[in-house]
């Protein structure tokens, strides 16, 4: 681009700003498995954060089928969705990881979503489904802090929309939301 190299990819001016600031070490920790093995080049790193975009259509097609089953409805939302991808490419292109976050936010959202109201659910089918909700939710916390206002009004709503035991799918959201959090955390300290 004809100017001075700036010294990380994952910023969009010329600084020494951390990028810890702007992203969590999920995201890093997931990136370096993928650059231990391929091999560590920029354009394994690109691929990576390519890859999360097409992971955000699959979690996308994903929530779509929990919510519709119809095969055609998903195609659509398929095909509108892979239009978006010519347009990330050129973001995910200097090798910003962001899209990871999106899939991990709809595949919680796909989780927790349901069709219509199942009577025979059971207890356990419940609490399972609310506990890999607000797991899939820490784990996407983790992954940058830009994404906290969206989550926590996914936290705050979601839930609420349950028929019965509104407090305790809360709950239960609330506390492994927060113990994912922290175990993904502490190896920060």
């Amino acid at each position: 681009r004809h100017q001075k190299p700036v010294p990380s990819v994952l910023i969009d001016f010329a600084g020494t700003h951390s990028p810890l600031r702007f992203y969590g070490p999920t995201l890093f920790w997931a990136g370096a498995l993928v650059m231990k093995m391929f091999g560590t080049t920029v354009r394994i790193w690109r691929s990576y954060a390519f890859a999360g975009n097409v992971a955000f259509l699959l979690a996308v097609a994903l929530l779509f089928r929990r919510l519709c089953r119809s095969w055609f409805v998903i195609a659509i939302v398929a095909f509108v969705f892979s239009l978006s991808l010519g347009g990330s490419f050129g973001f995910s292109l200097p090798g910003r990881p962001d899209a990871w976050t999106l899939a991990v936010i709809v595949l919680a959202l796909a989780v927790a979503a349901r069709e219509h109201a199942n009577p025979l659910e059971t207890t356990a089918a419940f609490n399972l489904r609310w506990l890999c909700f607000g797991i899939l939710m820490g784990v996407a916390a983790s992954t940058t802090p830009r994404c906290w206002p969206l989550l926590f009004f996914l936290l705050a709503t979601l839930p609420m929309l349950v028929a019965k035991n509104r407090l305790r799918s809360l709950l239960i959201v609330a506390v492994a939301c927060l113990v994912t959090l922290t175990f993904l955390l502490l190896p920060m300290h």
